[in-house]
């Protein structure tokens, strides 16, 4: 593919995932490897230029006006990473550059307002950002501009922390110092370019693998200075940084559009599931629906955007909005009756243990109405909370299903990964549970990790096996249990910063709405057809983001692959 048909594709790539980032990171690749503008035989070529900078540096180097790079000697041989362009040359960072120091290892004292001293939190890539928290005084300014000297058209790059955001020292410099996290490099070349090629994936594989330290990393000047760098003739190097300019300003401008687009999407898909959620006739809330229903592929094109639906049907489900109430449905309050009825027979013949008294529902957390078939209750009215019998690991058989929080997924409540107590090894106390108990899990509640066990099984004492009574649908508690008005009551109850925890009082606590047992089973049922469709979504998104990276990874190659053009 040759540079100037590179435009053609450019928006399609833009929209692939994360496809403008991909995208910057092409366009310095290929403009380093010069893919990205066509070559000029009549350029003087990179060699005679080299030559010229050598004399000027060795001439600086005898008048003692700059000492010598510090360059391992003798250097390793240069290493050809890929073919250049004819004109081109490869060369060291440490042979081009007539200053390559870093900044103050010792730097002078904040004194709350003066002169700036930039750490690499001010160099961001292509850009210094002068407003700083710590500045030093005239004197010390003076030493440390002794030892370091700025001037316009000199090349930062950050040396410690994320290694390789790299800008130019503009014209309109204020004075300022830098620390040693900063290296300032001064050379022959046009420093546009070396900053573009300081920002590329190439040299940032260098950095990546010459970097040193595990908390930060840094990376020491003698191997900045032997990084090989492509050098293009000195006309071609302003065309390229021209040309990275235009597609970055580009970039800009699709990245611009791209927010806007998702803004807009968020705004129109959450004024359409708020009029649902506060809808208070059956119109209003088919109008909410038939709006989201009209614009559904438009909508639903991102897996924020589905997600935020998953969580608005199990809202709507525990509002009794989702499917119609039954007037001749037997009523919540009767059902309750038969639960607690239940409950007390169970204790009198000694197979469960008599419950703490729960206190009265606190109106304020109550969040929401429910229809007159409907009743709220507290949840521990509802279950058996914690209900596992406590087992030493010895008791527990080799092939029983032994189930950890990590093995269920966040927010999906898939279980990731199935182990038997033998191939887990577990040495702490479990909990035991049945088929059709519902496993919630406690620690980090906002996770989201809740499942109806299919089997009998043990698990972590962090998941409460929940066991329910008269019939009730374990996959209505689930849901129940994974609705966002519980979320926030959880995120309101939880103790423990590093490790939150729901307390037993606050979950028995909770408010929980209870629907007639066969509108239970009508709501589960819709559920699971929506829940059903947000799937096919998002393994649709899935199948484009695929295509849509194929197509980068295609024009890529063929980028890659074309030789440089000639005009």
């Amino acid at each position: 593919m040759k540079p100037e048909n590179f435009l053609d594709n450019f928006e399609v790539l833009a929209e692939a995932p994360n496809g403008v980032k991909k995208l910057r990171e092409m366009i310095l690749e290929l403009a380093v490897r010069g893919k990205l503008v066509a070559q000029d035989k009549k350029d003087e070529p990179a060699s005679k230029f080299l030559q010229k900078i050598e004399v000027e540096k060795e001439k600086l180097i005898k008048d003692k006006k700059i000492k010598p790079t510090n360059m391992l000697f003798p250097p390793p041989p240069l290493e050809v990473l890929y073919e250049l362009p004819i004109g081109w040359e490869w060369t060291r960072l440490g042979t081009i550059c007539t200053k390559l120091v870093d900044g103050s290892h010792n730097p002078p004292p904040d004194i709350g307002s003066g002169i700036p001293m930039l750490s690499s939190q001010n160099v961001l890539n292509n850009y210094i950002n002068f407003y700083v928290s710590r500045y030093v005084s005239e004197d010390d300014y003076k030493k440390e501009f002794a030892r370091t000297p700025i001037e316009v058209g000199d090349v930062f790059l950050t040396i410690v922390g994320t290694i390789g955001r790299s800008a130019v020292v503009p014209p309109s410099i204020p004075r300022c110092a830098i620390q040693r996290s900063i290296a300032l490099l001064r050379s022959g070349i046009f420093p546009y370019y070396l900053s573009i090629y300081l920002r590329s994936p190439i040299a940032h594989e260098y950095f990546d693998k010459y970097g040193k330290g595990t908390a930060q990393k840094g990376i020491y000047l003698n191997k900045i200075s032997l990084l090989d760098v492509p050098i293009p003739p000195l006309v071609e190097q302003r065309h390229i940084v021209a040309k990275v300019d235009q597609l970055m300003s580009l970039c800009d401008e699709l990245e611009a559009r791209q927010q806007k687009k998702r803004e807009s999407r968020a705004r129109i898909n959450s004024a359409a599931l708020d009029r649902m959620l506060t809808a208070r006739a059956p119109g209003e809330f088919a109008d909410g629906w038939r709006r989201i229903s009209d614009n559904f592929e438009v909508l639903y094109d991102t897996p924020e955007n589905v997600g935020a639906l998953r969580q608005a049907i199990l809202q709507l489900a525990v509002m009794g909005k989702l499917v119609e109430q039954d007037e001749r449905d037997e009523s919540a309050s009767s059902l309750l009756e038969k639960i607690k009825a239940e409950k007390e027979r169970l204790i009198k013949e000694k197979k469960i243990k008599k419950d703490e008294p729960l206190p009265s529902l606190i109106e304020s957390n109550i969040p929401h109405q429910l229809p007159s078939s409907w009743k709220w209750i507290s949840l521990g009215e509802l279950i058996d909370y914690n209900s596992g019998q406590k087992v030493s690991p010895g008791e527990i058989p080799e092939d029983a299903w032994l189930l950890d929080l990590e093995d269920i997924e966040k927010d999906t409540s898939k279980i990731i990964q199935r182990l038997t107590a033998k191939e887990r090894e577990s040495k702490s106390t479990k909990a035991s549970f049945g088929k059709g108990d519902v496993l919630y899990g406690k620690l980090r509640p906002y996770l989201n990790k809740v499942v109806v066990a299919d089997s009998d099984g043990f698990c972590t004492t962090e998941i409460v096996p929940l066991r329910i009574y008269y019939g009730i649908s374990p996959k209505y508690l689930m849901y129940a249990l994974k609705r966002p008005d519980f979320l926030s009551y959880v995120n309101s109850k939880t103790y423990g910063v590093k490790m939150p925890r729901l307390g037993t009082n606050d979950a028995r606590s909770a408010p929980f709405p209870l629907p007639p047992l066969a509108e239970q089973h009508r709501i589960v049922a819709r559920v699971d057809q929506l829940m059903s469709l947000c799937d096919k979504l998002e393994v649709g998104l899935l199948r484009s983001q695929a295509d849509s990276e194929k197509l980068m990874e295609a024009v890529v190659g063929r980028m890659l692959a074309g030789g440089g053009s000639e005009k």
